[in-house]
């Protein structure tokens, strides 16, 4: 009975271990052959956003700043030119993506392709934003960290639905 609880708990250890996180799926396909990565560190946000703030001309650039000022960093990959390989490899891995602590808040399946938004929260901050795209055409991952307010996106999406001018 003990030997069958303690192969039991390595099992469970080791499924963790293995465990896709989002950081290690970007860096597992990011030096695939054409693979497209971006990293935008915290100093080029810094810089940037330095940049916007001192060509705010109106409103709608406000609201913009308002928002990009509370990201601290942004992680790209596009592997739509690497091999179909390559991209299943990545649907796959990112299908097995560990999403504890994340809350899904969208998932779409359609034309063999599978897109999830996931969200990282503590109260009404979101601390990262994961956009995860992948099927036979194309495998896109899009890390957003930061400390945005909910209350920023929903005024951002109100002033800028096409339905309320």
């Amino acid at each position: 009975m003990k030997k069958l609880f303690l192969t039991m708990c390595l099992v469970i250890a080791a499924q963790t271990a293995f465990a896709q996180t989002a950081g290690s799926l970007i860096d597992q396909f990011k030096n695939e052959p054409k693979a497209e990565f971006v990293h935008i560190p915290r100093l080029m946000m810094a810089l940037g956003k330095a940049v916007i703030k001192s060509n705010i001309d109106d409103e709608d650039d406000l609201e913009g700043y308002n928002l990009i000022k509370n990201i601290s960093s942004i992680h790209v990959l596009d592997l739509e030119e690497c091999s179909p390989q390559v991209r299943k490899r990545f649907a796959e891995a990112a299908g097995k993506l560990q999403t504890k602590g994340y809350e899904e808040l969208m998932r779409a399946n359609g034309d063999g392709e599978t897109t999830r938004i996931l969200l990282k929260k503590k109260g009404k901050i979101i601390r990262e934003l994961l956009i995860l795209n992948g099927g036979k055409d194309g495998g896109e991952a899009v890390q957003i960290k930061g400390n945005i307010s909910m209350d920023d996106i929903d005024r951002l999406v109100k002033d800028n639905n096409i339905y309320n001018k």
